[in-house]
């Protein structure tokens, strides 16, 4: 920047020197006079120039040099720290690792990787696993047990076994186990720092953030359920080691295989809370619909009001009849004059909103059952298939995945950040080729281990919808 600015200096010198020079601008001969006060301007500008050009060129030079023998130094140590970590994995375990492990996290094949891991497990001892999953990390793959039960919770969803024989060894069970549960504690501490566990609850100002928060709140329930079905499953998957326990007085087996039956009491008594504190929150935003509906301050408001009015009254509805008055651990709940309270804010609302109630929820009921069909994707076959248990649930028959971000198409440039955004017919399509999912085929009962999709979705779909 510097250098570029003196340039611009002695091109402006040999400018101002041209023009007062000049024999037309000055009427004279066209001889220069070397010692003239333009020239010796001109000499001096020159000179500084040439000097600093000198100093920093060699600088910049050096600098360039400089980065790039540090980037090779830093290079060198990480490849020699690879190795030195690589080094300490015995022999066995290293081959295994080369041959197995390492490619099957490279194609994302669950069973290659299931099988992998219980080889390494049952061969070699915790420390051994330890100096495993350093390396892993140190080659970017991440945690190993992470991506032990992102392939153990896609299985158990879609209600297949995630091991690839029958019987897996009891040493591989209790890895597993235990990596499971600790996804599933993961998961609760999450939901310990969601709004609606937050004292004292209340009803909100803005009528989208009061349902982005019942929308949360639905997944987490899903999630609850998803959550339920592993720790069952890992609390089957252990009941014949947890008997060999038992037989042989194996204290520490015994406590890591009874695990998920306390975890399964947390599960469930989180998920209650869950229930009761969407209620209660239920009632606070009912009270706010009638008020609005009674008032109409818009007609915006009051098609909001609405639709939140049917909503709430028709799930407090279900949940009062589905649980036993007087059991509840939140006390509004307890209160038969809130609950009697609440039933006549439901008939009030209404009264009140007649005119718009029908076109409220019908509006909803048609964009719920518009975003399934342009966004739903089942769980097999890229989206295209359900699980084969659905055949026998309801509930997953029903499941989708959805994303939780959806494209906005307002043309092909948006007019106020000028960023691209897809056509109308082209949402679904761009949605799903940012949000993808690993998803295996299928055929014929048979699961192959083909990947359909590189790119996963973790946390940006949620399953029922």
């Amino acid at each position: 920047m510097k250098a570029t600015f003196n340039c611009f200096r002695v091109f402006f010198a040999l400018a101002l020197l041209s023009l007062v020079s000049s024999p037309i601008a000055s009427g004279q001969d066209s001889k220069v006079d070397p010692d003239s006060d333009e020239n010796k301007m001109f000499r001096a500008l020159a000179r500084e120039h040439a000097n600093e050009s000198a100093t920093e060129k060699p600088t910049k030079n050096l600098n360039d040099a400089q980065r790039a023998k540090k980037q090779i130094d830093r290079k060198k140590k990480e490849a020699k720290a690879n190795q030195a970590r690589l080094n300490k994995i015995p022999s066995a375990a290293r081959n295994q690792v080369s041959k197995f492990l390492l490619p099957a996290l490279r194609s994302g094949s669950s069973r290659e990787f299931m099988r992998a891991m219980e080889n390494l497990v049952v061969k070699h001892s915790p420390e051994t696993i330890v100096l495993i999953e350093e390396y892993c990390r140190s080659q970017g793959f991440g945690q190993l047990d992470k991506h032990l039960t992102r392939f153990m919770t896609e299985a158990i969803s879609q209600g297949t076994s995630p091991f690839t024989n029958s019987k897996p060894k009891p040493k591989f069970v209790m890895f597993a186990s235990a990596a499971l549960g600790k996804h599933v504690e993961s998961e609760l501490e999450e939901f310990e720092q969601h709004l609606i566990m937050q004292d004292p609850l209340q009803a909100s100002d803005d009528w989208l953030t009061s349902e982005d928060t019942f929308w949360e709140v639905h997944v987490w329930k899903n999630r609850f359920l998803n959550l339920d079905r592993f720790v069952r499953f890992a609390i089957s998957m252990n009941e014949p080691h947890l008997k060999r326990a038992n037989r042989n007085d194996d204290v520490d087996d015994q406590a890591l295989l009874k695990a998920p039956q306390l975890l399964r009491e947390n599960v469930t008594l989180r998920y209650r809370e869950l229930l009761e504190r969407e209620a209660e929150l239920r009632m606070l935003e009912l009270a706010k619909a009638e008020e609005t509906l009674r008032l109409k301050p818009s007609f915006e408001d009051e098609l909001h009001a609405a639709f939140a009015l049917e909503m709430h009254g028709g799930e407090l509805d279900i949940f009062f009849r589905q649980h036993k008055a007087g059991t509840f651990v939140r006390q509004r709940l307890n209160d038969q004059q809130e609950i009697e309270k609440a039933a006549a804010l439901l008939k009030s609302g209404r009264e009140h909103g007649k005119e718009v109630m029908e076109k409220a929820v019908l509006l909803r009921i048609g964009a719920h059952w518009w975003l399934r069909g342009r966004y739903g994707m089942g769980g097999m076959a890229a989206g295209l298939l359900k699980p084969p248990a659905a055949m026998n649930s309801k509930a997953i028959m029903f499941g989708l995945f959805m994303p939780k971000e959806r494209s906005l198409a307002v043309g092909q440039i948006d007019p106020e950040t000028g960023t691209y955004s897809p056509g109308y017919e082209r949402r679904h399509y761009f949605t799903w080729a940012v949000e993808r999912r690993d998803v295996y085929t299928s055929v014929n009962g048979a699961s192959s281990s083909k990947l359909l999709s590189s790119k996963r979705l973790p946390d940006k779909a949620s399953l029922f919808y």
